[in-house]
């Protein structure tokens, strides 16, 4: 069985160094993999970077922080994608729970200020996500998990966040899943080769990329 290899970086942050740990696909290809930032990070993450990375052919940064500290890892990551045998070109931010929310967040940011330029973002399961919808933000790919503590129609469902993208035009894929899925890993088994799918498609017509109609995990 072959296993991720890791490393262990740390990057210059506002206020302090930022330890970011790396993950390359255990099976690497030919072409530059794309790279994924990982928000928030923490130990009951390393799981889903380790099979996220692997089931979509990614490099994973994995940090543990707040909105800001995700921004400053993806501008990083898009300066030296090049030194992690990366895609520039195909850049995404994706979390877990409370870390979807910090990569909704990161996303917003970084298409308000206008770059670094990101292919998608990945939500699993986001919370409470209040602010406005921005012009030109990335593609979603938002991942609902049923039966979680969550009273229907309250503002932190994943599917309210998906519907106001909608809305301000932005393309989203849905992935229905349950509790069970995501603590087995079923859901990144299901996530990372559509994801792997979507990319493809980015690196063969990326100019097109950010306004096709929307994919669907089928």
């Amino acid at each position: 069985m072959h296993r991720n290899r890791i490393a262990d970086l740390r990057l210059r942050g506002n206020t302090r160094p930022l330890p970011v740990r790396v993950y390359w696909p255990s099976q690497p290809t030919s072409d530059p993999a794309p790279l994924l930032v990982f928000c928030m990070a923490g130990t009951g993450a390393e799981a889903s970077c380790r099979r996220l990375s692997s089931a979509a052919g990614v490099v994973v940064l994995a940090v543990d922080g707040g909105s800001a500290d995700g921004t400053i890892v993806l501008e990083w990551a898009a300066d030296h994608a090049a030194e992690l045998g990366s895609d520039p070109r195909r850049l995404l931010v994706a979390g877990e729970d409370e870390g979807a929310t910090v990569a909704a967040t990161v996303a917003l940011d970084v298409a308000e200020q206008g770059w670094p330029m990101l292919t998608r973002q990945v939500l699993i399961n986001p919370g409470p996500i209040s602010r406005p919808v921005v012009a030109g933000i990335a593609p979603a790919t938002v991942v609902s998990v049923e039966g979680e503590p969550r009273q229907p129609g309250l503002p932190g469902q994943p599917g309210q966040y998906a519907t106001r993208l909608r809305l301000a035009g932005i393309r989203v894929d849905e992935l229905h899943c349950s509790v069970d899925d995501l603590a087995t890993g079923r859901v990144i088994a299901t996530l990372g080769p559509a994801l792997g799918r979507v990319l493809g498609r980015a690196l063969a017509n990326s100019a097109d990329e950010s306004t096709r109609p929307g994919t669907s995990f089928s």
